[in-house]
Order: C-alpha cells, then sequence, then structure tokens
C-alpha cells in the first residue's frame, strides 16, 4: 500500500510494530515461533528495501526494513534460548550487518553524502550498528562481551570513516561507553573464570584487545574532538583498571577474590599509579584535559595507597634487609615517582602543582627514614617505634636534611632546602631537649658545647644557601 500511495508510509512501521510485539506475546513453542520471526525480519527486511527503491518518500519503509531484522533476530534469541550465549544466534547477527551495511553501501553510491535521503540513510546505518553490537551479546558473557564491545565501537568508526553519518558517530561514543561499563562494573568476572598464571591470561589478553581497540579508533575520529576524547578516556579507563585487576590477581596468588596482601599490595599500586601520573605528567601535559584529568586520577589512587600502606605499618614483617624490604617499596620507590612527577610538572610550567608533589615526596621520604631507623631497631614487624633506640633517629634525621639541602643546592630549589632547615631544626630540637636529657657532668657539657658550634655552622651555612638574597643567576629551571 505503502508503495503504491505515498500517503500510506505510515502503515509500513506501524505493521512492523505490530508483528513485533505479536511475536514478543506469541504462546506457540519453538520451532513455529522461530521461524515466524526469521520470516518477519526476510519480509520486512528484502521487501522494505527493494520497495524503497521506487518511493520519494523512503523514510518510513527505510525504518521498518532496517529495524525490524534485529529486533525480529533479538526477540528468536530471547525466545528460544533464554539469553543464553549462542554462537549460531551471533552469526546469524553478524550476516545481518553485513546484508544491511550492504544496502548502505548501494544507497551512497545513488545518492553520495545521503543528500536527498537522509532520513534512509540513517535508517540502515542504525540498523546495521544495532546488529552488529547484537552480536557480541547472542555469543559472549562476561569481560569477553565488553572485549567484543570494544572492538565493534572500533568497527562503527571504520564505518564512520566511510559514510561520515552523524548517527555513525553517536553509535560510536554509545559502543565505547557501553564496552567501558561492561569491563568495570562489579562482578563482571566470575571466580575461576581467570588462570591462576600471571598477566599471561585470558582476562589480560581481553583487556589488552580492548584498548588496543579503542585507542585504534581514536585515532580514526583525530579530526572530531568529542569522539576522538571518548575513545582515548575509554582506553584510559580500561588501563587502569587492568593494572589494578593484575596486581589484585598476582596478590591473590592467581585469584582476583583472594585475600589483600597488605602492604606489600598497597605498595604495587602506590608504584604503578604514581608512575602512571610520572608518565603523563612528563609525555602528554601538553595534550587536551583529558590526559590531565586522568593524570590526576593516577595521582589520586597512588595517594590512597600510600595512605593504606601506612596503616599496615606494625603489621607483619616488613623484611629483615636494610633498604631491600616492603618499607621501600611502599614509600622510598613512591617517593622517588613522585619527585619525577614534580619535575614533570615543573617541565610543564605548572610550578605551583610540582612544588606541591614535591612536598609530597620528600615528606615521604622523611617516613621512610623514620619507620627505617625503627625496623633496624624495632624488629622487622616494628614492634616498637622509640625506646632505647630513639637517639637513632636523630642522626638519621641529620643526614636526610643534608641530603635534601645539598639536592636543593644542586638543583637551585628552594622547597628542598626550607624542607632541610625545618628537618634539621626538629632533629636539633630532638637532641636538645630529648636526647640531652640522659645526659650528665662533663657528657652534657661536652654535648652543649658541640651542639652550639654545630648550630653556629648549620647558621652560617642556611645564611649562604638559603637566605641570600635572590638573584637573577640563581632560576628555577627545568630539570635536564
Amino acid at each position: 500500500m505503502a508503495w503504491q500511495r505515498p500517503g500510506y508510509a505510515l502503515i509500513a512501521p506501524l505493521s512492523a510494530i505490530n508483528t513485533l510485539v505479536c511475536l514478543s506475546l506469541w504462546a506457540v513453542d519453538q520451532p513455529p515461533l522461530i521461524w515466524a520471526c526469521l520470516a518477519s525480519a526476510i519480509g520486512f527486511g528484502a521487501v522494505g528495501s527493494v520497495l524503497m527503491r521506487d518511493l520519494t518518500l523512503r523514510t518510513p519503509i527505510a525504518l521498518s526494513a532496517a529495524l525490524t531484522p534485529p529486533a525480529a533476530l533479538f526477540i528468536a534469541f530471547w525466545r528460544d534460548g533464554g539469553l543464553d550465549p549462542h554462537f549460531g544466534w551471533g552469526l546469524a547477527a553478524l550476516f545481518l550487518a553485513v546484508a544491511l551495511s550492504s544496502v548502505l553501501e548501494q544507497l551512497h553510491r545513488e545518492d553520495a553524502g545521503f543528500k536527498k535521503h537522509p532520513g534512509a540513510g540513517a535508517s540502515y546505518a542504525l540498523g546495521g550498528l544495532l546488529s552488529v553490537a547484537l552480536a557480541p551479546f547472542l555469543i559472549f558473557s562476561g569481560f569477553w562481551l565488553g572485549a567484543s564491545m570494544a572492538i565493534v565501537a572500533l568497527g562503527i568508526a571504520v564505518v564512520h570513516q566511510r559514510f561520515d553519518l552523524a548517527l555513525v558517530k553517536y553509535g560510536a561514543t554509545a559502543a565505547t561507553a557501553l564496552a567501558v561499563g561492561l569491563l568495570v562494573r562489579p562482578g563482571f568476572i566470575e571466580p575461576g573464570a581467570v588462570s591462576s598464571i600471571p598477566i599471561w591470561n585470558a582476562m589480560t589478553f581481553g583487556y589488552l584487545l580492548a584498548i588496543a581497540a579503542l585507542f585504534a579508533g581514536s585515532r580514526l575520529f583525530r579530526n572530531s574532538k568529542t569522539e576522538r576524547q571518548a575513545f582515548e578516556a575509554g582506553a584510559l579507563i580500561l588501563t587502569f583498571v587492568l593494572i589494578a585487576l593484575t596486581i589484585r590477581h598476582i596478590a591473590g596468588e592467581g585469584s582476583l577474590h583472594g585475600p589483600f596482601s597488605g602492604m606489600g599490595e598497597a605498595s604495587a599500586y602506590a608504584i604503578a599509579y604514581f608512575g602512571m601520573a610520572a608518565s603523563f605528567a612528563w609525555r602528554l601535559s601538553d595534550k587536551a584535559w583529558l590526559f590531565k584529568l586522568a593524570e590526576y586520577v593516577a595521582a589520586a589512587i597512588g595517594t590512597g595507597a600510600v595512605l593504606l600502606a601506612l596503616s599496615y605499618v606494625g603489621i607483619g614483617s616488613v623484611g629483615g634487609l636494610p633498604l631491600i624490604n616492603l618499607l621501600a617499596a611502599a614509600f622510598a620507590m613512591p617517593a622517588l615517582l613522585i619527585a619525577a612527577y614534580g619535575a614533570g610538572l615543573r617541565r610543564a610550567d605548572r610550578p605551583n602543582e610540582a612544588t606541591l608533589a614535591s612536598c609530597g615526596a620528600m615528606l615521604l621520604g622523611f617516613i621512610y627514614v623514620s619507620l627505617e631507623v625503627a625496623r633496624a631497631f624495632g624488629g622487622q614487624a616494628l614492634q616498637a617505634f622509640y625506646g632505647d633506640f630513639g637517639w637513632a633517629y636523630s642522626p638519621a634525621w641529620i643526614g636526610y636534611a643534608v641530603a635534601l639541602l645539598v639536592w636543593g643546592v644542586y638543583r637551585r630549589r628552594r622547597a628542598p632546602r626550607y624542607a632541610s632547615l625545618a628537618i634539621l631544626l626538629a632533629a636539633l630540637a630532638k637532641v636538645f631537649l630529648i636526647d640531652m636529657a640522659a645526659l650528665e657532668g662533663a657528657a652534657r657539657a661536652g654535648s652543649f658545647i658541640g651542639l652550639g658550634a654545630a648550630l653556629i655552622g648549620v647558621a652560617l651555612f642556611y645564611q649562604r644557601f638559603l637566605f641570600a638574597p635572590q638573584t637573577k643567576s640563581e632560576p628555577d629551571p627545568a630539570p635536564s
């Protein structure tokens, strides 16, 4: 009727809706229902595509011909297996996507850019997108479903390069969001679904496949800022999640659901995410706001991991070797990475953030030096933080202050010099008020004399290198 009289064009989509509702409510069991679904899909798709070519008003019939087949296919799959994955149905969805794409290609040849019939082109593009997105749902489950959806997003980006339809562009963004949502949702990996072998397992492969697909998609959208950033954001989020899952898998001894490993696991998170933040600051600081946001998120996660590691101080052994133990992994290495992060920020001309990162690195270094003293004298489990060995903190703090001072003078940085002065004054105050209180007689007198001489020397030294007037010859250059 619509083919004979254009005024009847709306009968086609109304017929399609009525057919799909009847298929959904059909009480007859398979196989009659399945054959009815397939017949409806072929009828609306094939007949509608043929009749539409002779019409001036194509959009209503194009909608019916392009959208009814994937809907009927989904109803058949749903009524047949109860949404359980089935390769045969997925293969049918891929075949349908190819068929609809071939019609779209033919329409594009007849009407380049879809200037005469934009609605018809958009209808077949939408039908193809639904079909290609339907295929993973019919085949996969778990994290493979999310990985396959990322590949779908890449395929949609390729289609956009060919047809340049706005609807296809939005479909790529939606597929990206769906892929990320599927891969980060709680409980998406069932216990026992991942091999106990670390790194070399299906989970790592699936995530790397999704990350690579989204990154490749971002390259295809290099001239479209919003879509490019959506793909890049998806790849970054999945990278963050993969790192966390890999650490959890290793710490859980081959299981994502194993017990938390305390300071060791927390230190791994801190090293990984502070390393990411430093990498972003050094290599991607001139890019879009998205990478700065990723940098901030990585730094925030790393900070949380350090605080988590700090909460495990005094719980369990940290190792018996000096400098090579859990304390180094949890505090010394993150401190170095934060310092590198600050250097990257300074290189990117972000001085305030660089100063904040440098202060965090120096504070973490101070915590590490103090805990290393407690480990050396209080035992591997840090049973005691102060006692007969309380004096040992003073030389350790003074040594750390001297190291900061030397670094600040060498690199011409004011922040390390001020931090050095603060730590040195704290150490000297401890020596004067606490350590020397246990001395008597000549020993106390000699200690006072030595301390006074040391204070005079410190005052002269800091006056020369810290409180001297700032000159043009002492800038704060970026590190080479």
